[in-house]
């Protein structure tokens, strides 16, 4: 049976019915967290008129405590938590390749059980086989869908192996089966040129949108940062290179490590590499053995910051920040690094590969660079400290991506769920 947390005011049940939305998000890493949050934040704080259910996984509640008790605090708002109970999450975290079967059936039971007039599946790629093989949702639905790749090859710098082709041009194949769903309502998508792309390319009755990658805002003083780079010792000589998030072999800690090895003793005098998130368990020695490596062989300063950053202080170091890093490698789909970083008015120097060097292009928001190459990283650094006309950020362009993507426009992509037409 499902756990419920703050339930809707028993004064809502006595009156006329609101409309009842269920959102779930049965993952709790990466964005998931401030995604619930930030959710829950801008249906409150826009008005949005219609009861908004979070359905996660109890290891959502114990892993973040602080998002789950800022939902609760918003009851008044007619928004509600809810986890599974332990035995629905053992059950459905049991079998790995089963786990979104069990929970696409989980999805169906509560959107009955608690009524919902619409769901929403706030990442839905891995959902797409069970809802097209496993039971039929009760009530309409949409779905955010987070990594399309399968129209990168509009982009000038996509590079990828066969490999990646053929699991794009699969995706393309399962999607176009998804949007034939009696019941699918809506696809929203992070990626504008994907919602542009699936217009043209797909037939259905769904409708297709674009949802800002917004995120909860929270005001830096200058103070702050003054005290933030004096505790993490940062000379204030130096050119800081900050890369944020969770540091696994995708965000190219190592690639980046290996470049900064190659600057010339003039050049890593100049040059301080800020690397702020938990290191994975899959990269940490590797990347342990690379930071001593560099302490001892190079002047570049290094500073590692191994801890789960909150949301209200991540804005910080990209405000602290002289260069945003987003060297991923072969990353599929965008990241709210890029906003952030134009919202602090800061350039970044980015792999030039799949959407993210799309935007950083057609933005103008800094350099990109061949980043699985560490010599092309390194280019990329002296650049940046060369001052190169190329590595300007375009401010009115910085602004208007940092509109696109605000809370403001994320509340009209909201405010749709609750229209039944």
């Amino acid at each position: 049976m499902l756990e419920t947390v703050n339930a809707s005011e028993p004064s809502d049940r006595n009156s006329k019915k609101r409309f009842r939305i269920l959102a779930m998000d049965i993952d709790i890493r990466g964005h998931h967290p401030s995604y619930v949050r930030n959710f829950a934040k801008t249906w409150a704080e826009h008005n949005i008129q219609g009861n908004l259910d979070f359905l996660v996984s109890r290891k959502f509640f114990e892993l973040h405590p602080d998002e789950t008790k800022y939902v609760q605090s918003l009851s008044s708002h007619r928004i509600s938590i809810h986890s599974l109970t332990q035995m629905e999450d053992n059950r459905m975290e049991s079998v790995p390749y089963l786990r979104y079967f069990r929970a696409w059936e989980l999805f169906c039971k509560y959107s009955a059980s608690l009524g919902a007039d619409h769901g929403l599946l706030m990442f839905s790629d891995y959902f797409q086989l069970p809802m097209l093989v496993g039971p039929r949702s009760p009530c309409p639905f949409s779905m955010i869908y987070f990594r399309p790749t399968f129209h990168y090859q509009m982009f000038g710098k996509f590079k990828a192996p066969l490999k990646e082709r053929f699991r794009a041009w699969r995706k393309k194949l399962l999607l176009n089966r998804v949007l034939k769903i009696a019941k699918l309502s809506r696809l929203y998508c992070l990626d504008g040129f994907a919602v542009e792309y699936m217009k043209k390319q797909f037939k259905t009755k769904a409708s297709i949108h674009f949802l800002p990658d917004s995120f909860a805002t929270f005001s830096v003083a200058v103070s702050s940062l003054e005290s933030l780079r004096s505790g993490l010792g940062i000379d204030s000589s130096r050119t800081i290179f900050c890369l944020v998030g969770i540091l696994d072999r995708r965000k190219g800690v190592r690639e980046l490590l290996e470049a900064v090895l190659t600057l010339t003793d003039s050049e890593a005098k100049r040059v301080c590499v800020l690397l702020v998130g938990e290191l994975h368990p899959n990269q940490e020695l590797e990347v342990l053995a690379l930071l001593e490596r560099v302490r001892l062989t190079s002047q570049v300063q290094v500073v590692l910051n191994n801890d789960f950053v909150p949301e209200e202080d991540i804005q910080k170091y990209y405000e602290l920040s002289d260069v945003t890093l987003t060297t991923y490698q072969n990353h599929m789909g965008g990241s709210s690094a890029l906003i952030r970083s134009a919202l602090a008015k800061r350039p970044v120097l980015s792999s030039d590969n799949g959407l993210m060097g799309e935007i950083v292009r057609t933005r103008q928001l800094g350099l990109t660079v061949d980043a699985t190459k560490p010599l092309n990283i390194a280019d990329g650094i002296r650049a940046f400290l060369d001052d190169r006309a190329e590595c300007k950020l375009n401010l009115e362009s910085a602004h208007c991506f940092v509109e696109e993507n605000s809370s403001a426009r994320l509340a009209e992509a909201l405010k749709m769920l609750i229209n039944r037409v």
